[in-house]
């Protein structure tokens, strides 16, 4: 049996066509987005920038977790690398909306630098761009709270910014500042 040519003139093929071709097209375009802002930080992760990050934070009330790093970073480069590989790390991603920002990407706002502007930090934020500043590097330096030498370190953090939000369903709610604890994970 024959099969008959798709038939582009009809105009309800047309538009299914033109439906099925936009719809696959934009997710290829938002997985490459994403890999596109992983940089090297893990493709399996989803990225956004810190506009889409904050947005999309609001919409599914999740912490954010930007990282600020430059391409030139020694520090940052063995960060990014222990990271991208951790096992650890992705069993926690789905309850975080993951910020990358490379090179001219850092904000000029302070608040991003809240003990100095040195590289790379990881700042837990909420969908309001506040900075939680009790989630911090507890392992690292005193002067430097938001600068992590390993994934293991980011992985004790995640979870303990987690520990300070509680679940409502699917939701995440955040505490107020001082940080109630519930269940371990």
């Amino acid at each position: 049996m024959m099969m008959a040519p798709f038939n582009f003139n009809n105009g309800l093929n047309l538009a299914l066509f033109s439906i099925v071709f936009l719809s696959l097209s934009s997710r290829v375009c938002v997985e490459a987005s994403s890999k596109s802002l992983a940089r090297g930080w893990g493709d399996h992760f989803e990225w956004h920038s810190l506009s889409d990050g904050l947005e999309l934070a609001a919409k599914v009330n999740k912490p954010i977790m930007v990282i600020i790093h430059k391409t030139w970073c020694g520090a940052c480069k063995r960060l990014m690398g222990e990271f991208s590989q951790n096992k650890d790390i992705p069993k926690l991603a789905k309850d975080f909306v993951f910020v990358n920002l490379e090179n001219d990407e850092e904000p000029e706002d302070n608040k991003y630098a809240p003990d100095g502007g040195y590289i790379p930090r990881i700042l837990f934020v909420d969908s309001k761009a506040n900075v939680k500043g009790r989630h911090l590097n507890e392992q690292g330096h005193h002067k430097y709270r938001y600068f992590y030498s390993n994934a293991d370190q980011v992985f004790i953090t995640m979870k303990k910014v987690l520990l300070t939000w509680h679940y409502h369903g699917d939701k995440i709610e955040p505490d107020g500042e001082g940080g109630q604890v519930y269940d371990e994970l």
